[in-house]
Order: structure tokens, then C-alpha cells, then sequence
């Protein structure tokens, strides 16, 4: 099939690309503009501007219910509409700032907001499948920006056989490989992930997973007994000790040992787990409520470690980025867990923690709109390399 892209052209001059992130914490609306060039035959990238926005309290109200409760179709078509509308606010307010005008944009890479991940094969209608779900319409947003969007990342890999996630290994593969040392990229966000980078080995050497939950049931825990967002710093752990039945509890879950290719989300890690500590099990054991943010953050970090030590190398350098590169006493666990690490924050090496997702969907959009493949079927579990996403195209000004 001839390819209706233009790689040689695309690839011949600086592009510059926004990035658009909302992740399974729902907490806000992430956006880095981001130019793309080469430099002595590499690729390299700047981050123009970047800005986070909380998201509306309405509207993640509303997106916590459905992904709970589900919805009607009604429910699922206005979200599919209103996402781009805040979207577009957002990545507007950043050009601003730095004086730009949507004019200066080469395209627009957005994650949508996941509403469901079903990573294993299912019947449904008579045939076994795999599917995600991710909400934002690129076509409108492309119709209100006027700039080419790329959307609907994770849909190919699936029909390609893979599990649609995690997206982000040739970001790290890129960027973040080192000839002699190997190297972890470690995110923390709703979900904790890890990409393996074994020292100057090839694409298909990488191995990068989900290893379970990151901030998400800490934040749930922490909205539900002190009114708080999240565990700043980690302050409320470092106060409370483990509770050893919840722990054993959740790391118990055989998700944490399973062997890659291996992703979760919501589904599976979420606020029906934190329904055992109203059991007469648990309640006779009275824990205080900074115990069990203790035993969380201890659960995250367990997760993490374990699955480094079992598929990775628990003596490599370990890059870390997202919500969670932030919460002190949880790096100072980790530290703790893998002592034979060099744990370094992303931030060290010129790659700001809470940005790395959205500068890697600039990535990804760059990659879709030159023609070039992007996911690692190693990582998925896909059967051959595709190229990801659906492109918006909209019409030229007259």
C-alpha cells in the first residue's frame, strides 16, 4: 500500500508539536508545546511551553461516574464532544503565554481520557477481543484548533494484537537509552509503569509493563479521610505504619507477579479494593487512617520493586517522572527497596517529572503524522509494528 505520508518531507525541518495528557488520576489537564529537530543526526526536543490544568470538578465528577457506574450512550457521546472543548481551552492558554498563535503548531497529539481498558481476550458477539476506550474526539478538536490531531493512539496496536498499552517505551527508547548502563524509566501516575532499557541494545530488547497502581489508591484513600487530593510529600505515610493484613491483602493480587506483556488501569485497581477495611476482618483491627496511606505507599513502592527485580535489573539507573516523583517518602521507600539502584528524578536530566506523558504524545503525534511506527510489540505483545493513531485533518483556511 503506498503510504499517503510524506516521511522524507515531513522529517526535513523542525516540527513543533502540542502534547495533551489526561491520565488515570483525573486530576488535570496536561500540555507541552514541543519542537522536534535534529542535531547532529539525532533527534532532539525543546520544550516550548508547557502549563497544567485541574480539571473541571464537574466534569471529573462525571467521568468518575461513569467509569464506576457506567453510563448511557448519551452520557458517553456528550463526553466525547465536551473533552475537546477543554482541550482546546488548554492547549490555547499555553500558546498564549508565550506569545504563539495556533498558527505555529505542526500538529496536536492527545491521549483522550481513558473510560475502559479490557487488556485480555473476552467473547463478545461471538468472537474473542480485546479492546480500549479512550474519549475526545480528534476530529473535533482539529476542527476548532485547525490544526491536524492526532487521537485514538492505543486502537491499532490492539488490532495488531496487543494490548494497546504502554505507548510511551519508544519515547524512552529514544531518549533515554544509554550505551553502557541500563536503564528503567519509572512514571508514577494514577498507574506505575516501567520501560527496561538494557545498555545499547535494540528496540526489540525493550520490555516495559504496567507494574499496578501508582497514586491512585492513595489519593482515593486520601479524598476519603482527610478531604485531601493527595498525600503531599507523602507527609500522612510517613506517619503511619503498616498494616501488615492490608498489605499482605494487596500485594497478594496476581497481577503484581504476572510476567509481561501485562497492563491495568481502573478496572482492576480501584476503590472496590479499599472496600475490605469495612469487613469485621479488618475493622477489629482498628487501624488509624494514616496507617493505611502508609500501607498503600508501601503496597505502590512493593509493586514497583518487585517487578523490577523479577523483569528488569534491580542494580540499573532508574529515571523517574509523574505525580509520584514528587512524594518524598515514597522515592525515600523505593530507595529503600532497591539499594542497589541510582534512582535519579527526570527532572536531573532536562526532562520535567510532571510533563514526561504529554512531551511523549507530542512525540507519538510527530512519529503518526511522519508515517513512522510507534509501538514496541515486545512491550504490547503485538504481532507486527504499526503505525498509531487516527488523524484529523481539518479544512484549509480559505
Amino acid at each position: 500500500m503506498k503510504s499517503i505520508l510524506n516521511t522524507e518531507e515531513w522529517l526535513s525541518k523542525p516540527r513543533i508539536i502540542a502534547g495533551v495528557m489526561t491520565g488515570t488520576s483525573l486530576d488535570a489537564i496536561d500540555v507541552s508545546i514541543v519542537r522536534f529537530y535534529k542535531k547532529e543526526g539525532r533527534l532532539k526536543f525543546s520544550v516550548v511551553n508547557s502549563g497544567e490544568f485541574p480539571l473541571n470538578s464537574k466534569l471529573r465528577r462525571r467521568l468518575l461516574s461513569l467509569m464506576r457506574d457506567g453510563g448511557s450512550a448519551k452520557d458517553f457521546s456528550q463526553l466525547n464532544y465536551v473533552l475537546p472543548e477543554y482541550f482546546a481551552d488548554a492547549v490555547n492558554k499555553v500558546l498564549i503565554e508565550k506569545r504563539l498563535s495556533v498558527e505555529n503548531l505542526d500538529g496536536i497529539g492527545i491521549h483522550g481520557q481513558t473510560l475502559w481498558h479490557q487488556p485480555n481476550y473476552e467473547e463478545f458477539g461471538g468472537i474473542h477481543i480485546r479492546s480500549t476506550l479512550q474519549s475526545g474526539s480528534g476530529s473535533v478538536l482539529a476542527t476548532h484548533m485547525g490544526v491536524p490531531v492526532v487521537s485514538d493512539f492505543r486502537a491499532a496496536d490492539v488490532a495488531a494484537g496487543g494490548q494497546g498499552a504502554p505507548l510511551v517505551p519508544i519515547f524512552d527508547y529514544e531518549f533515554l537509552s544509554h550505551p553502557e548502563e541500563d536503564t528503567i524509566a519509572l512514571n508514577i501516575g494514577g498507574i506505575a509503569n516501567i520501560t527496561f532499557l538494557p545498555a545499547g541494545k535494540s528496540k526489540s530488547k525493550v520490555v516495559a509493563f504496567d507494574t499496578g497502581p501508582g497514586n491512585m489508591l492513595i489519593d482515593m484513600a486520601m479524598q476519603k479521610f482527610y478531604k485531601q487530593p493527595f498525600d503531599k510529600d507523602g507527609s500522612t505515610a510517613q506517619r503511619g505504619w503498616n498494616f501488615q493484613m492490608l498489605y499482605d491483602y494487596l500485594i497478594s493480587n496476581p497481577y503484581i507477579i504476572a510476567p509481561p506483556p501485562k497492563s491495568t488501569g481502573r478496572e482492576m485497581f480501584n476503590s472496590v479494593l479499599l472496600e475490605v477495611l469495612d469487613s469485621e476482618q479488618f475493622k477489629r483491627q482498628k487501624p488509624k487512617d494514616q496507617d493505611i496511606i502508609r500501607t498503600l505507599t508501601d503496597f505502590t513502592v512493593g509493586a514497583i520493586a518487585e517487578n523490577i527485580k523479577r523483569y528488569a535489573n534491580p542494580r540499573a539507573r532508574i529515571i523517574v517522572s509523574g505525580g509520584g516523583a514528587k512524594n518524598k517518602f515514597m522515592m525515600l521507600l523505593l530507595a529503600k527497596a532497591l539499594p542497589a539502584a541510582k534512582i535519579l528524578m527526570s527532572d536531573k536530566i532536562g526532562m520535567p517529572s510532571d510533563e514526561k506523558e504529554a512531551i511523549c504524545f507530542a512525540y507519538l503525534a510527530y512519529r503518526t503524522l511522519g508515517g513512522l511506527a510507534s509501538n514496541v510489540p515486545r512491550a504490547t505483545g503485538a504481532k507486527k509494528d504499526v503505525i498509531l493513531g487516527s488523524i484529523s485533518i481539518p479544512m484549509p483556511k480559505q
